[in-house]
């Protein structure tokens, strides 16, 4: 895979991971979300670029989206949250 597509592909999952801290726990810097599942992607994608990406969807997912909790619950007694675009 050429660097360019790592990078896009590493940022396309920085993305999935960020919308999936936020809607069952927190992006917030000092969260145990933050510290365990989002920084691991600053290795991959440098500081400049992780906090660029960081900064503009966690205002997009704040901003824009709302966690509506139990939307949804598999055989097994999952249950899963949803994001809400807001109106």
């Amino acid at each position: 895979m050429k660097k360019n597509n790592r990078v896009q592909e590493n940022i396309k999952d920085f993305k999935s991971m960020l919308k999936s801290c936020f809607a069952y726990g927190s992006i917030a810097k000092n969260s145990y979300y933050y510290e365990r599942y989002l920084l691991k992607y600053k290795d991959d994608l440098g500081e400049k670029l992780f906090n660029k990406v960081y900064e503009e969807c966690s205002k997009d997912l704040t901003e824009n989206y709302m966690v509506v909790s139990g939307t949804y619950t598999d055989s097994e007694g999952g249950s899963y949250n949803t994001l809400i675009k807001n109106k």
